[in-house]
């Protein structure tokens, strides 16, 4: 899932592999080996909808809501490249 709207946070990425503690920071690659995302979020947060809050502060719709929770969550590598770029400058 790539909504496109990010969350709060920057994590814009949603997929389904399973990750576990202490996988946050870790690549996520593609069927390539290609270096897409960031992972950091696991599946179904104990937080509830208010842990996927979007940037512009709003949430998602229960709908939307339930499809994202069964999703670990990563920060596109375009995302953080950008975020690195802004703080070296």
């Amino acid at each position: 899932m790539l909504p496109a709207q990010s969350l709060e946070s920057g994590y814009q990425l949603g997929y389904t592999n399973d990750i576990a503690e202490g996988m946050s920071g870790g690549p996520v690659l593609d069927s390539y080996g290609k270096l897409v995302g960031i992972n950091g979020k696991s599946k179904y947060p104990l937080g509830g909808i208010d842990v996927f809050k979007l940037a512009d502060g709003s949430v998602p719709s229960q709908g939307v809501f339930r499809q994202m929770e069964a999703l670990s969550w990563a920060i596109p590598i375009d995302t953080f490249q950008e975020l690195v770029s802004h703080l070296k400058a």
